[in-house]
């Protein structure tokens, strides 16, 4: 169950009404037993037909997407110097030529 914001524990998820028995609200409590577990994978990436771990920049409305491009392509040389031995990151898909 996916309700952000609203719910900040066990004991407010066990409190969700997800149905009636008649005029009696049933629970989730009364169907399911409550736990914290693992997050839940939202899906995959891979290149070259390997899984690999892949990032997405996000551009704000109404800012320029040629500067955003050489920005973000600026910050990848800045923090490549700090990955651990043998962690690499690129560029797979860059706007740059699109834009120009």
């Amino acid at each position: 169950m996916r309700s952000p914001g609203q719910l900040t524990g066990i004991e407010d998820i066990e409190q969700v009404v997800v149905g009636r028995f008649g005029s009696a609200p049933v629970k989730v409590r009364d169907v399911a037993e409550v736990a914290i577990g693992k997050e839940l994978r939202t899906g995959a990436a891979t290149r070259d037909g390997k899984e690999t771990v892949m990032g997405t920049a996000m551009m704000l409305v109404g800012e320029n997407s040629r500067l955003v491009a050489l920005a973000l392509a600026e910050k990848l040389e800045q923090i490549r110097p700090s990955l651990p031995e043998g962690i690499r990151v690129e560029a797979v898909y860059d706007r740059t030529t699109l834009v120009d």
